[in-house]
Formats: C-alpha cells, structure tokens, sequence
C-alpha cells in the first residue's frame, strides 16, 4: 500500500479544528501543520491531538506555507487539506486501500460546499485537486 501524508496550513483555526482533527485522525501515514501565526487556540489543540507543527509568520502567499507544508512531508504521495474541509467516508476508504506505484498523477475529489451547516445545491461542481 501506499503512503500518504496530510499537509494542512492554518491561521486562527480554533473554531473548525475539532470537527477537522477529528475527520482525520489515523487516516494518514504522516501529518503536518503549518501555522501562520495564530493567536487563538490553534496552536494548543494541535498539539492536544498530537501532531508536528511548523510555525511560519504568514506573509499573504497561501503558495508559499502550502509548498512549505507539502516539502516538510517525507511521503510519496501527499494531500492537502483546508481546515474547514471534513473527508467523507468514501474518500477516508479510498485513502485506507489507496495503492499507486506510478509516478506524476493527482487525483481530485468532489467537494459538497455548505454554508451555516446547509448544502449549496446551487454550487457549481466542484473537483478541487487534493492528492
């Protein structure tokens, strides 16, 4: 099988990190966060649930603290998250059989959008690329 790391950037994040942390938790083989410099109760519940940060002051370039997480990864294949995102059990099953030896491929995965806890049916179809 596979391995297959999760690289996440956050700034100020306390208020989706639970539902998050607990959407990933022993799914992935290795796990990174990227901070940007929050000052609410990200950094804690991070490492309340055990995994690696790397601090790095935000400087308005999501591609910089992006390709900063992702290189910080030691595994072949790695995926990103945004901390308001939850993995469904369908991709979480996907990730557990997840086998590729090949090289240059990504996969994207379609994203529900919700806002205020209801579904936006009238959001177009969106398949960011995540892996």
């Amino acid at each position: 099988m596979s391995t297959i790391g999760l690289s996440v950037i956050t700034l100020n994040e306390e208020y989706y990190l639970p539902a998050f942390l607990d959407s990933i938790k022993g799914i992935f083989h290795e796990y990174i966060f990227v901070d940007g410099g929050s000052i609410d109760n990200t950094i804690k519940l991070i490492k309340e649930a055990g995994y690696p940060i790397i601090k790095n002051k935000f400087s308005m370039n999501f591609a910089k603290q992006k390709n900063l997480a992702l290189d910080s990864l030691t595994t072949k294949w790695r995926m990103i998250l945004d901390v308001d995102e939850i993995i469904s059990k369908g991709i979480k099953e996907f990730i557990k059989t997840f086998n590729r030896n090949g090289d240059n491929v990504c996969y994207s995965f379609f994203r529900d959008n919700y806002l205020d806890g209801g579904n936006q049916d009238d959001c177009p179809l969106d398949f960011p690329i995540r892996l």
